[in-house]
């Protein structure tokens, strides 16, 4: 995607950033807008989403699907829920762990396998956040922005 104005250019330099800082640089990156409603009917996912990656490890190409109707914007608060640099950071470490957290996707669909999917994604989102936490507030203290 090509960006057109201020926010689409931050978000352009801030994937390239991040996806250096984080050791994907082999990585194809790509993102996107997406709807509320696009965000519910093709993924699934609830009002409280703001950000969604889809990837192939195999091709290491991912794409990071931003909703369009939240009110981004660049700030050094790490808790903002709308600090694009922190989203951009939280969907990136998603890629880097893939190679971890992938298998979750091949546990069956059972009763019993789905109650472990669920408690598996929520592992995941754990470790996601507190290493978002660690990573964003290192770098933050080597630009001596915090």
């Amino acid at each position: 995607m090509e960006p057109t104005t201020e926010l689409e250019k931050a978000i352009h330099t801030l994937v390239t950033k991040w996806q250096h800082a984080l050791g994907l640089r082999d990585w194809d990156l790509a993102w996107t807008w997406i709807s509320r409603e696009e965000m519910k009917e093709h993924y699934g996912k609830d009002d409280h989403t703001i950000a969604i990656t889809h990837y192939n490890l195999g091709a290491r190409r991912a794409s990071i699907r931003f909703r369009k109707d939240e009110e981004w914007h660049v700030t050094e608060d790490l808790f903002d829920p709308n600090n694009v640099e922190h989203t951009i950071v939280h969907e990136l470490v998603h890629i880097y762990l893939a190679p971890i957290c992938h298998t979750t996707d091949m546990i069956s669909d059972s009763t019993e396998s789905a109650l472990v999917k669920v408690a598996l994604r929520q592992v995941e989102e754990d470790l996601v956040d507190s290493i978002v936490e660690l990573v964003y507030s290192n770098a933050k203290k080597k630009e001596g922005t915090v």
